[in-house]
């Protein structure tokens, strides 16, 4: 563990932040319950928690942990599962007083602080027939998922969340408060549009929402293994519309009550029953272990996988690309690799396989080098979440994870792409200590990206996910 922050440094935060607890330190009343994570992984013991109330003490905190060569960490809604949002004796920058959200009729956008969730969002937004561009999870952060790209159920008819985005406040490493946009510092507003954690602390969001017509279609579908060829078939068929309306998830895990490992497609339709039914004619037409798909407001449909990886216990997120069409013979042997591990180590059994077929035209309608964020690919993307609580099995864990990945990887050439390692949502997230270099992270970005490193924190004061060497 780093060493602690002296008493005299921590009477000088709490002369400077004179708000009720904004300066908790270890001996602090709630201190072990400030420090938990989404993951067991990434909590560590910060040396003091500082809970910001406006723009002017986020820069404050920045000074001050620049003025005495103190480390610095944000955290947002606390979901980077490998430490990217705690800090090992030093100052947890925690924005969860920051979390107002305004909705602006007569401009149809929406203006989010750093600190909130999409629930907040989703909460201030029910009702008004407008929606923002958001994340498929309601407990997760505005600023984390949006600056790295912002994948989510609306990405195929809007974009990613940060094509959506029109402006941000940015305390950068001096301590500044600077207006990023299209026209004020537009370099800076290039570079936080996919690596924005490198550049400052966004205090404030401005999303263009879009007009929603009416309920979503949306829920699950559990599904023996025996179908996994007629699954498949459905999704990669359905990817050839191109309205935006749909996309469709599908997921190994195993049942909690029957412990038999079953395939799950989760379905959302932005549109009425009937269309999403005609679309997946194949996929409804099938026997089902169980079923629920309903029409909803698109504010409960971004809570139906809430509840998959609840906070707490042992967690990674390892990606993969994929082609589609997926093989299904090469989905059954995923499938088969999955029960196996499974089987022989029951406390991974809340671990998860996910395939992503979202249509991708729409983002790719934005040439990768109008922002940072280098993903853009007609491609699929996947993750295996493992869960577990065991800490001795970490290695051994990711290993499999990794093992895994590689399956995906080889698939991946034998459909004819290269794979590549680039940075996204939930996905090859990078630790200060990685020698990665910042094009093997943003491909073509990567060099204009290291310039503006350069021009905005050459210090490398913010390193904590995805760091940019210059």
């Amino acid at each position: 563990m780093a060493s602690q922050i002296p008493p005299y440094l921590i009477e000088e935060l709490e002369s400077l932040f004179t708000g009720i607890d904004q300066v908790i330190s270890p001996q602090s009343p709630g201190y072990e319950e400030y420090l938990q994570r989404w993951s067991d992984l990434a909590t560590q013991r910060a040396g003091v928690i500082i809970f910001p109330e406006s723009a002017q003490d986020v820069s404050k905190a920045v000074r001050f942990s620049r003025r005495h060569n103190i480390d610095l960490v944000v955290k947002g809604g606390g979901h980077t599962p490998d430490g990217g949002n705690s800090s090992d004796g030093g100052i947890t920058l925690d924005l969860k007083r920051m979390k107002k959200v305004s909705l602006h009729f007569e401009s149809n956008t929406v203006t989010v602080q750093g600190g909130a969730l999409w629930a907040d969002v989703h909460h201030t937004t029910a009702g008004s027939g407008l929606v923002v561009a958001s994340s498929t999870v309601s407990t997760t952060g505005v600023g984390g998922v949006t600056l790295q790209g912002g994948y989510g159920y609306l990405m195929c008819a809007h974009g990613l969340i940060i094509d959506n985005l029109l402006s941000a406040q940015v305390i950068i490493a001096d301590g500044q408060l600077l207006t990023a946009s299209e026209s004020e510092n537009s370099d800076l507003f290039w570079a936080i549009r996919g690596a924005g954690q490198n550049f400052g602390v966004v205090v404030e969001f401005t999303f263009q929402a879009h007009k929603q017509p009416g309920d979503v279609f949306a829920g699950s579908l559990v599904f023996t293994a025996e179908n996994m060829a007629t699954i498949l078939e459905s999704l990669n068929a359905a990817l050839k519309y191109k309205d935006g309306k749909s996309t469709a998830q599908c997921i190994i895990s195993q049942s909690p009550n029957t412990k038999e490992l079953l395939v799950t497609v989760g379905i959302f339709y932005n549109g009425p029953e009937n269309e999403c039914r005609e679309r997946f004619t194949d996929l409804f037409n099938l026997e089902t272990v169980s079923a629920d798909v309903n029409m909803m407001p698109y504010e409960e449909a971004n809570t139906l996988f809430d509840s998959v990886s609840p906070p707490g216990g042992r967690k990674r997120i390892i990606a993969f690309d994929f082609a589609s069409p997926i093989r299904p013979e090469f989905c059954q042997k995923i499938y088969d690799e999955v029960k196996l591990k499974f089987e022989a180590e029951p406390d991974l059994t809340r671990s998860y396989v996910d395939l992503e077929f979202w249509e991708m035209s729409k983002v790719c309608q934005v040439p990768t080098p109008a922002t940072a964020f280098p993903s853009r690919m007609m491609t699929q993307k996947g993750v295996l979440t493992l869960q577990y609580t065991n800490p001795d099995k970490d290695e051994e864990y990711l290993q499999w994870a990794v093992d895994i990945q590689m399956m995906f990887q080889d698939e991946f050439k034998r459909a004819g792409y290269r794979p590549n390692m680039f940075v996204s949502n939930f996905t090859y997230y990078t630790k200060p200590s990685s020698t990665r270099s910042a094009s093997d992270m943003f491909g073509v970005n990567g060099p204009r990206l290291v310039e503006l490193k350069k021009k905005y924190d050459p210090q490398g004061f913010f390193n904590k996910l995805n760091p940019i060497s210059t």
